[in-house]
């Protein structure tokens, strides 16, 4: 839906979004190691490793997700052989199915991805929300894999992209709250919405090209969705789908290793500490990890 709202002179849109949210864990206490200057040499020592796990992180993460977007994005218009054997009017529709982008806006320790689910001409794309979701599950197999938790949420929604490559509305909100109250634990949410939205795509009648297109999308978004033990969807990022994606990538089997014991390790520390809710937490990812491997 276009809405003549004019901001300097440019066009804003409003309409269905999906938006994930997603944050870094534990920054709050190691952002206090390094809350003034050091004055001696052990204190520097100290300040600096602070600095590499606090800001290193955050640049891991925006990287990471910067990287998938061009790799996705590229990847997505590599549809040549396919087109050879479409109409002129079935390829300008599988462009415009294809063109959806993935915008990007950072701020601190959280990265929020976005893309329209609208195309021009009226109808939707799923195109958007299988990045969203794949670009996720490829974040959390490297984040944990170096010993970085993450968390979040991922929302079909209302927002408006009314200032510069941001967006914003109830859809964002949304996604805000499945991150902090719903996820819990190192795990990527996904809502209500988009699960609706999915499930809509795929039980659609049978009609045009576009209509196809997104059955076959929303069926890869679904499988590369799981229930987990408190009927909370989230970002199978362990799923077939995502090891036959990487299986032949020879850092694939060393993360998920990786990510497995770091999940152990945690599990036990937490125990030996006494904090029984992260234990139990992190419990969950182990069994995950193992329920899979």
């Amino acid at each position: 839906m276009d809405q003549d709202q004019t901001r300097t002179g440019e066009k804003s849109t409003c309409g269905m979004y999906v938006v994930g949210l997603i944050d870094l864990l534990n920054q709050g206490k190691q952002l206090d190691e390094w809350s003034s200057f050091p004055s001696t040499d052990a204190e520097e020592s100290d300040f600096k490793g602070a600095l590499k796990r606090t800001v290193g992180q955050v640049h891991a993460l925006r990287e990471a997700f910067e990287r998938f977007v061009e790799v996705y994005t590229r990847s997505e218009r590599k549809t040549d052989a396919l087109r050879a054997a479409f109409t002129e009017e079935q390829n300008a529709e599988c462009q415009k199915l294809t063109g959806a982008q993935l915008g990007r806006q950072c701020f601190s320790d959280t990265v929020v991805l976005y893309s329209p689910l609208g195309i021009p001409g009226g109808g939707t794309t799923v195109n958007g929300l299988h990045g969203m979701l794949l670009g996720s599950a490829s974040v959390l197999l490297l984040g944990l894999a170096k010993a970085i938790p993450l968390r979040g949420g991922i929302e079909v929604g209302m927002a408006i992209d009314c200032f510069p490559n941001e967006i914003y509305g109830p859809v964002l909100r949304r996604a805000y709250l499945l991150e902090q109250y719903v996820a819990q634990y190192p795990r990527v949410v996904v809502g209500q919405g988009a699960i609706a939205y999915l499930q809509h795509c795929v039980n659609a009648p049978r009609g045009n090209l576009g209509t196809e297109w997104n059955r076959v999308m929303a069926s890869k978004c679904l499988r590369l969705v799981a229930r987990d033990q408190d009927g909370a969807y989230f970002v199978d990022f362990l799923s077939d789908d995502v090891h036959e994606l990487y299986r032949d990538k020879p850092e694939y089997r060393e993360q998920v290793i990786k990510g497995h014991a770091f999940a152990k390790r945690e599990q036990e520390r937490f125990v030996d500490e006494g904090d029984h809710k992260l234990a139990l937490r992190y419990a969950w990812l182990r069994q995950y990890y193992e329920s899979r491997i």
